[in-house]
């Protein structure tokens, strides 16, 4: 893969719990980082709400992807395309499942304006994919450590995904992490270097304009990673 393209692509990343994502954050500033991706999903409506404030108050000026969860409205989308320039927001693929009503919000009307930046986001649990229509969306975020354990555990998400190797536009962006090999299982929280060494294994159509870290580690950690990977890969 393309060192330089490698350098810009992958984005160092803001996740967890609040006090942890507060953690990060601090660190971000610290290192006066511009551009990273925001992971969203432990944090209900409150926190959310003060978090972004501090976002506006941050040095960030970009967020290419958000990884969004099913109590977020619209106004909530909007303001992170407005304030930070957002191309991406993905979510998982049970939020097109008939039978999670609760979960199945995408394809209601206050997100129809937005589908073209959705961006689905697969396990690897055998899941039935007859309610998801990828034309209706914008694509594939591949977190890369799911394919993996898909293609390890042998299950419905590899099959699907390997359906689409012909069509390159649909792997727009990427979730980055760990993996364990003998556990056949992610690691949000990297150990050492040799929980990438399965990303020589992952085909390189896979990869999309948008890499994000998601891992618990430091913003320090990652900024090494990061250094590491361009190289790797």
């Amino acid at each position: 893969m393309d060192k330089k393209k490698l350098v810009k692509n992958i984005f160092l990343c803001l996740t967890g719990p609040k006090e942890h994502f507060l953690k990060q954050l601090k660190e971000v500033e610290e290192y006066k980082i511009t551009e990273v991706c925001v992971f969203l999903t432990f944090l209900n409506p409150e926190q959310r709400k003060e978090i972004y404030k501090l976002l506006l108050k941050s040095c960030i000026k970009n967020i290419p992807l958000v990884h969004i969860r099913h109590d977020m409205v619209n106004e909530e989308i909007e303001f992170f395309i407005k304030n930070f320039n957002t191309k991406y927001f993905n979510t998982h693929e049970e939020s097109f499942d008939e039978k999670e009503k609760k979960l199945g919000f995408l394809y209601t009307e206050k997100w129809k304006k937005h589908y073209d930046k959705l961006l689905v986001e697969l396990r690897y649990r055998n899941s039935d994919f007859k309610n998801l229509d990828m034309k209706k969306i914008g694509g594939f975020c591949i977190d890369l450590s799911h394919f993996k354990a898909a293609e390890d555990r042998k299950t419905t998400e590899y099959n699907f995904i390997m359906q689409y190797k012909t069509n390159k536009n649909l792997f727009v962006a990427n979730h980055l992490n760990g993996y364990d090999l003998k556990k056949k299982l992610e690691m949000h929280g990297v150990k050492n270097l040799s929980n990438f060494d399965y990303l020589k294994t992952i085909p390189e159509f896979l990869f999309g304009e948008i890499i994000s870290f998601e891992m618990e580690n430091s913003i320090k950690e990652q900024i090494e990673f990061k250094k590491y990977l361009v190289n790797f890969l």
